[in-house]
């Protein structure tokens, strides 16, 4: 799902624009210095692994990199 595709059908009726069921997505807090530091680019895989043991436990395929600046 891209940002455009971010509209009040998905609130409300948990579909996209094109009628496909939508999920939840899983979003990541990344900084943008990490991801420079990590070059992760769209169609990266990331894999998520357990911060006790760093066994892995999934692996994640970006769509898309959104960045969010925040005023005060």
């Amino acid at each position: 799902m891209g940002e455009i595709e971010v509209d009040f059908r998905v609130v409300e009726n948990v579909r996209l624009a094109s009628g496909v069921l939508f999920s939840m997505p899983i979003t990541l807090d990344v900084s943008e210095a990490e991801i420079e530091r990590l070059n992760i680019a769209p169609k990266s895989r990331i894999t998520l692994r357990d911060f006790r043991d760093e066994q892995p436990l999934a692996i994640l395929t970006g769509s898309e990199i959104l960045f969010q600046r925040l005023t005060l």
